[in-house]
């Protein structure tokens, strides 16, 4: 992924990195801060207020960097959590990711302490998107896969993204700009649905594996026979012949339609337009790999699909 900042706006990350790397050396001896590998989409959480700061020009440079700074570190919180739940850790290993979370996110809440007073709106909205994203964890561990339908797979993916929408709040505060903000979050919601699309065909292959639920294996996984296998390579000729991995493309791409109206809406060009314009191409490359790929399979029905893409 190509990064959606110029040269001036990488530039003013320089000292936010100075600052998280301060905060993370009085916590070295205790607990380890290096971040998680997430393929190419670390960098953003590294400088997340930047996607959206020409919307709010009232917004000081040293109150972005703050900003910038603490949404990191609430962002790297999260996703040390993410990876206690999801994935399968010893017990040495879950206490570690337990305990860098904490960290994380108590550093995160001091840096917002620096911008917002007790009283501030801001803390009532942390406080409904932490709820949300709550709600959404515990639901996606009680729903079953057979019941996960669009709606409710949409309705998750805006959940467990609800955090990154902080942001977005604290920022109409400090920028005295609720109403844009509340405009870019639903901007925001639309991308992560449209994320979630994508890393659910991107990793349905590890999904199966560890029994982790998405809306493109509960799609496959019905359209099979009852007594047929559940390897990889009987889902994978669902998911990619039975149309079930165009129709979560296209659940994205529709999202992201949707993301572009509501920023095209503000009349300021921003950088996290660019990212949803890279986002875009790579939805209507994949699917058009896609629509060739079931075109050579029809016209050699007979040929079995040994070399299904591991990705999109």
């Amino acid at each position: 992924m190509q990064l959606p900042f110029d040269q001036s706006q990488l530039a003013a990350i320089i000292a936010c990195d100075h600052a998280f790397e301060r905060l993370s050396a009085s916590w070295r001896d205790g607990v380890d801060w290096r971040p998680t590998d997430r393929r190419d989409i670390r960098r953003i959480y590294e400088m997340y207020p930047m996607l959206f700061a020409p919307a709010f020009p009232n917004i000081s440079e040293d109150a972005l960097r703050t900003l910038v700074v603490a949404c990191r570190l609430l962002s790297e919180a999260l996703f040390a959590f993410d990876e206690v739940i999801d994935e399968a850790l010893a017990s040495r290993e879950r206490a570690t990711g337990i305990a860098k979370g904490q960290s994380l996110q108590l550093d995160a809440i001091c840096t917002f302490a620096e911008l917002f007073p007790p009283t501030s709106e801001f803390w009532p909205a942390l406080h409904a998107c932490f709820l949300a994203y709550v709600a959404a964890i515990q639901k996606e561990r009680e729903i079953a896969l057979a019941d996960l339908d669009e709606a409710t797979a949409v309705e998750l993916g805006r959940g467990k993204t609800a955090v990154a929408r902080s942001c977005i709040a604290a920022m109409g505060i400090v920028g005295s700009r609720p109403d844009v903000a509340a405009v870019i979050a639903d901007a925001v919601s639309e991308y992560y649905v449209a994320r979630q699309m994508w890393d659910d065909l991107a990793d349905w292959r590890k999904d199966l594996a560890s029994g982790q639920h998405s809306l493109l294996l509960a799609r496959a996984i019905a359209s099979l026979a009852p007594d047929s296998a559940r390897d990889a390579q009987s889902v994978g000729v669902a998911v990619y012949y039975g149309g079930h991995a165009d129709h979560v493309l296209a659940i994205g791409s529709a999202a992201l339609e949707r993301a572009h109206a509501s920023i095209a809406s503000l009349g300021v060009a921003l950088p996290f337009g660019r990212l949803l314009d890279d986002l875009a191409k790579q939805f209507r490359e994949t699917r058009a790999g896609l629509t060739d790929l079931v075109e050579r399979k029809r016209r050699a029905p007979g040929a079995r699909p040994h070399a299904l893409p591991a990705q999109p």
